[in-house]
């Protein structure tokens, strides 16, 4: 169509878009009011992975909603009610924010306190100095059995040898011995694959206290996603209850970091928020 004055004509030229598509196109942006949908998730979880439900066990998802403001509120909420109800357990979400700086501000005061430092490195030697000589204790019973056996299974090879004792009346006794032996011999390589492990896990009192001498400042400089990979480097997993934070650390032994009750940590329902 085609506007001269006042007067509309018939355009000769085939149109670029068929009628159908354009008037298709158009009923859908009026349907969205010519807005584009706004960004889902503005938040990244930096502990996303390492946080559990001190009530039930379960790991805590991360998950984020919007009020009617479309304010965004993000929360790490417990897997199990999530998929099962909040019959199966009863914790509420717990605020993403706070909690990411109570983790943070717990590290950042850990590599300030010259004593922290010190006592968590005396427990994290003494711990593998200790595991690693039960398992050489262990170890070396091991040893003395699988000696005692292989002794035993000599004599009554010898004794068949020698026409002393009959193969038919040993036989038997001898294949239990035998399979004692590899009994012993695979608790021997599991002991010893666990020693090999604990020592790659020890760590050097000052290669720890490097690692948390840094950390705060690395951390106050670090991008977002940077402050995700400095978490993980240091925490191996967080327990969460209203109560308490049980914190463990990487390269030291478990142990309960009570980091205490917080108001900005009593979560909201997500009902909550359009009030």
């Amino acid at each position: 169509m085609i506007r001269h004055k006042d007067e509309k004509y018939d355009g000769q030229h085939e149109p670029i878009v068929n009628p159908e598509l354009f008037e298709s196109v158009q009923s859908k942006l009026s349907a969205n009011g010519g807005k584009r949908s706004r960004p889902q998730n503005r938040h990244l979880f930096i502990l996303d992975g390492l946080v559990r439900c001190g009530d039930c066990g379960a790991h805590m998802t991360t998950y984020f909603t919007y009020n009617h403001q479309k304010k965004l509120y993000a929360y790490y909420t417990c897997t199990n009610r999530n998929h099962r109800g909040k019959d199966a357990c009863s914790m509420a979400n717990v605020p993403a924010k706070p909690l990411e700086k109570m983790i943070a501000d717990r590290l950042i005061q850990l590599s300030q306190q010259d004593c922290t430092v010190e006592r968590l490195v005396q427990t994290a030697m003494a711990d593998t100095s200790e595991l690693l000589g039960n398992r050489t204790t262990r170890r070396t019973a091991l040893n003395t059995n699988r000696r005692r056996i292989l002794d035993r299974i000599d004599a009554l090879v010898g004794g068949i040898a020698e026409r002393r004792t009959a193969l038919k009346s040993v036989t038997k006794k001898i294949v239990e011995l035998e399979e004692q032996k590899e009994q012993l011999d695979d608790e021997i390589l599991q002991v010893d694959l666990e020693s090999e492990t604990t020592k790659k896990k020890a760590v050097s009192a000052q290669s720890l206290t490097d690692s948390l001498t840094t950390f705060g400042d690395l951390y106050r400089e670090a991008l977002p996603e940077e402050k995700r990979e400095l978490i993980r480097f240091r925490v191996n997993q967080l327990v969460w209850t209203p109560d308490e934070i049980r914190l463990a650390l990487l390269d030291s032994p478990p142990a309960c970091q009570r980091l205490g009750e917080s108001p900005q940590l009593v979560a909201q329902r997500p009902d909550s928020l359009n009030q």
